[in-house]
């Protein structure tokens, strides 16, 4: 099985999509709940072939894509339906990968 962060990876012009229209994020209710449930979420990470995982980490994953993408915390804020800043110290996660990048840009030259 594929990760979800290989799926979304792999097709940053849905990941983009969806932001725009606030899909997945801040239109729903919480996880497990109303129309959108757990049994709801499994059916659809199945159908996408992505590996078996709580919906509650598919926030964790969206905020810290969206910090990938260098999404500003402004934005990240309202497309996750949070009313402060201090959620995206919990949902976002400073990937090995991300920390090279700024590295490298704040590198000297050789």
């Amino acid at each position: 099985m594929v990760s979800y962060a290989t799926k979304v990876a792999e097709h940053p012009d849905l990941v983009a999509q969806r932001i725009g229209r606030k899909q997945w994020w801040s239109d729903r209710p919480a996880a497990g709940t109303g129309r959108f449930g757990q049994s709801r979420w499994k059916a659809l990470i199945a159908t996408a072939g992505v590996r078996d995982a709580r919906l509650h980490y598919a926030r964790h994953t969206a905020a810290t894509t969206l910090l990938l993408l260098g999404v500003s915390e402004r934005a990240v804020i309202d497309i996750m339906g949070w009313s402060t800043g201090t959620m995206t110290l919990i949902y976002q996660h400073v990937t090995d990968g991300f920390c090279k990048d700024v590295a490298a840009k704040v590198a000297l030259p050789s």
